[in-house]
């Protein structure tokens, strides 16, 4: 969620996030049990010398998920 809320002469920005209530044991057992298909989450890894080319890909509305490695 992004709510901008713009006024003259100042500009207020609120950020948020929403997840849903206890559901981390539900998502963790099946991740455990390789019962969730994970394949394609993850569309890239960088390494930390490429971090700003990371967040460049990361901004990407079409990326799910990144990883930089150190």
């Amino acid at each position: 969620m992004h709510v901008a809320v713009l006024t003259e002469p100042d500009e207020v920005e609120v950020r948020g996030s929403y997840r849903y209530a206890n559901t981390y044991p539900t998502a963790i057992e099946l991740l455990a049990g390789r019962r969730a298909d994970t394949a394609g989450f993850v569309e890239f890894d960088a390494p930390l010398s490429d971090v700003h080319d990371a967040f460049e890909r990361a901004a990407d509305p079409v990326t799910v998920k990144g990883v930089i490695q150190s």
